[in-house]
């Protein structure tokens, strides 16, 4: 897709526009940014989620490292895990998670490996509405 070029005065003029509001929210969403097409790369908010979500999963999983291993790390590591996930839940990060695994790696011993898979708040940007007139 082309790259399309404005000149500053244009985004004054376009201010008072009837479409100005939609095509700025577009812009803002940087929609043709990602050649993919998945929501979950161009959506701006889910990308904002996406990043909070591994910023806090680290630091909630901090405490563990240098920690000597017992026979509950993986029930430890589990249970932080599982709180870490109702705690998105409750701040509207993501509506649902699944497959939640905490798993010795197979190859390094030392490292435990988190798995989830997290559904996030989408936001509404379009809503289609279909009208069919004619004889009932």
């Amino acid at each position: 897709m082309s790259e399309l070029r404005f000149r500053p005065s244009d985004a004054y003029r376009w201010m008072n526009c009837p479409g100005a509001l939609q095509y700025e929210k577009r812009l803002d969403l940087k929609k043709d940014d990602d050649p993919s097409g998945f929501a979950e790369e161009e959506e701006i908010s889910i990308v904002f989620i996406r990043d909070r979500i591994a910023k806090s999963m680290r630091a909630a999983f901090r405490g563990f490292i240098g920690t000597a291993e017992t026979p509950q790390t993986q029930g430890s590591l589990l249970a932080r895990a599982n709180s870490v996930m109702q705690a998105f839940l409750s701040q509207r990060l993501i509506t649902a998670f699944a497959n939640l695994s905490v798993v010795r790696d197979s190859v390094e011993p030392r490292q435990w490996n988190i798995r989830v898979a997290v559904q996030p708040v989408f936001p509404i940007n379009w809503i289609y509405i279909r009208v069919d007139v004619g004889t009932l």
